[in-house]
């Protein structure tokens, strides 16, 4: 759901409401933030066995 067209939308829609623009991009944010953290963790548990 927040993929590329999601932050298209977002920004097409910055000027009308700023806050769904806002959401949008932190719940972006976040998801991403959750993949890099687990990309980390499977490859240090590789290195650990």
């Amino acid at each position: 759901p927040f993929g590329r067209d999601g932050i298209i939308t977002a920004l097409q829609y910055l000027w009308l409401s700023p806050w769904l623009a806002k959401g949008v991009l932190v719940a972006y944010s976040n998801l991403f933030s959750m993949y890099d953290h687990l990309k980390v963790a499977l490859i240090s548990s590789r290195f650990v066995r």
